[in-house]
């Protein structure tokens, strides 16, 4: 009689138990599909994700062209001189004989220091030192400035006064109103000029921001000195390589000007103007403001999550195929 019990032909114990436990080949594959489309699925929207953020993070790290303006109230009046120490600006006052130490952020004097003459023209930190040039003496002062004792002297280059003066790491610019010229001289061999080339009338302040050089310039230029500056004004960055003006911007009746340009820290980013007019320091910042540098922030950060989240998606994969 035929046992009814008995397997099925064609499927053995071995066979039949696989089935049961639900480890057969379909079972297997069963089970590692849906694992399979969510891991692409993970892949695909990190992948995803991952261009999205690179993308976000190219467009927050484009650098700021177009500086922001900003209007300082100076803290003293008639500027002469200004000069960059790295932290604070220094602010020469025609007339008064003497430099404060201001926070650029709030207008703050902090400090003052006596200057050997009260006729003074532009001014310029070299190597913790501040140089401080006398219009009417026709000399360079260098000036301790923690005591103001005056560490040495030489003239200034040209026939005529001299107004605006900057340093570039190695040499010091000035402006020399009645040659016309600018002069490059060197402050450590004695104020040897170095090189010149030709300059406006009415140059008046200079700036170095790390790769051209920035004068000021009146508009509508008057022979007598003892007049109103002109009510308008502008400042030019030059490329000295061919003498090609690269950038202007507008300030009125403008005087002395520095940047935030230290030795070795790359271009300045920050660059101050007296506007004689108004009587104020005009700031034209390059500096990216906090909603840029937050969005930059957000976007480095999507990136790395992205990045984990690809990596993480393969180490399943990679440690099955070792087994």
């Amino acid at each position: 009689m035929k046992d009814v019990t008995s397997p099925a032909r064609g499927a053995g114990p071995a066979e039949t138990g696989a089935r049961e436990d639900g480890r057969g080949p379909r079972a297997r594959l069963s089970r590692r599909l849906p694992r399979l489309f969510r891991r692409l699925r993970r892949r695909r929207v990190a992948g995803a994700g991952l261009v999205a953020s690179l993308l976000l993070l190219a467009v927050a790290l484009r650098p700021v062209d177009e500086p922001r303006r900003r209007v300082v109230p100076a803290p003293v009046t008639d500027v002469s001189g200004l000069a960059w120490d790295g932290e604070r600006l220094w602010v020469t006052a025609e007339g008064t004989g003497r430099a404060v130490r201001v926070d650029p952020d709030t207008g703050a004097v902090e400090g003052a220091v006596g200057l050997p003459v009260r006729e003074t023209g532009g001014s310029a930190w070299v190597d913790g030192e501040l140089y401080q040039l006398g219009w009417s003496a026709r000399r360079i002062y260098r000036i301790d400035p923690a005591s103001g004792r005056v560490l040495g002297s030489f003239p200034s280059p040209g026939r005529g006064m001299s107004s605006g003066m900057t340093y570039d790491g190695r040499h010091l610019w000035v402006a020399n109103w009645e040659d016309p010229a600018l002069y490059r001289v060197d402050p450590r061999r004695g104020g040897r000029t170095v090189a010149s080339r030709p300059g406006g009338f009415e140059v008046t302040g200079l700036a170095w921001d790390g790769r051209h050089l920035w004068n000021g310039l009146l508009v509508g230029p008057s022979e007598d000195h003892a007049a109103p500056p002109p009510l308008t004004g502008f400042v030019q960055a030059v490329d000295l390589a061919n003498g090609r003006t690269v950038r202007a911007l507008p300030v009125s009746g403008v005087f002395a000007g520095t940047t935030d340009w230290v030795p070795g820290r790359g271009p300045a980013r920050r660059m101050w103007w007296f506007d004689g007019r108004h009587q104020e320091l005009v700031e034209f910042s390059w500096r990216p403001p906090a909603g840029l540098v937050a969005l930059r922030a957000v976007a480095a950060l999507l990136v790395a999550f992205h990045l984990v989240a690809l990596a993480a998606g393969r180490v399943p994969a990679r440690a099955r195929s070792r087994r």
